[in-house]
């Protein structure tokens, strides 16, 4: 645990460690659910993907030869597992799960599901939690891009990139949708969204 944190620059608003212990718990929930409808997820792979899916967030990956901030990741997690004695599938499967999170990447398998609905839990959370995660994401996206967003445009840029994280199926129980089938976690989030298209700029900035 405490090498992976050392991966993880504390200076980051959003991808620091917090976020780490945060989807842990969040897949506990899911794979307690998996439990009770005899969904088969490989939990070791779970939370290795997880405890590294976000692992040198803070560098330049492009610059480092990779062509998104999860293939650095999936990378380092390799490596690390490695010199840990892990196995050839286990480690194959914790990347491919870490390059899952990535929001043109669609799931393959069920550890890819619950990493992904684990990592993007936050969406679904009380309407306060998705508005401080907003906002810390708008911090770390200035500060990756060199200067200030407007509110507006940041709005219009986090629900884009959003959206595309919804177009992934990442639902594994039937406890996962309501009577007419529609899935809680989407219905969730795009109450959320709702709420903050109409987020008025104030002391958002």
């Amino acid at each position: 645990m405490k090498e992976a944190e050392s991966f993880y620059d504390p200076e980051l608003a959003y991808h620091n460690f917090s976020h780490i212990h945060y989807v842990f718990a969040a897949a506990d929930q899911i794979i307690k659910r998996c439990k009770r409808n005899n969904v088969d997820v490989d939990e070791t792979v779970v939370y290795l993907a997880l405890l590294f899916h976000d692992a040198g967030f803070a560098e330049d990956h492009s610059a480092l030869g990779f062509d998104s901030k999860e293939a650095y990741s999936a990378h380092l997690s390799g490596e690390i597992l490695k010199q840990h004695g892990y196995d050839t599938n286990t480690i194959d499967q914790v990347k491919q799960a870490i390059l899952s999170t990535h929001c043109d990447v669609r799931c393959r398998t069920n550890e890819d599901r619950v990493v992904k609905a684990a990592d993007l839990s936050g969406l679904a959370d009380t309407y306060q939690v998705f508005l401080d995660n907003a906002m810390k994401l708008k911090l770390e996206y200035e500060h990756f891009n060199g200067g200030e967003i407007s509110w507006q445009d940041w709005k219009d840029t986090a629900i884009a990139r959003l959206q595309l994280f919804l177009e992934d199926n990442m639902e594994l129980t039937d406890e996962e949708f309501d009577e007419s089938g529609d899935s809680l976690f989407q219905q969730a989030v795009r109450k959320n969204v709702e709420q903050f298209q109409d987020e008025p700029e104030n002391q958002h900035h």
